[in-house]
């Protein structure tokens, strides 16, 4: 089971010149060295909005 050591994540948008947010992205990575494997799973889940 995961905890909040496993998994990092960073969140970042997209802006247009006049402001507007193009897209929004999440990446999400294992903290263990050589990963657990969590965040494929989670790869897995992810549906594409694009």
């Amino acid at each position: 089971m995961a905890t909040a050591e496993d998994i990092g994540a960073t969140m970042f948008n997209t802006v247009e010149k006049d402001g507007e947010i193009k897209r929004a992205y999440v990446i999400l990575y294992d903290l263990y060295p050589g990963g657990l494997g969590f965040t494929e799973k989670a790869f897995d889940y992810a549906r594409k909005s694009y």
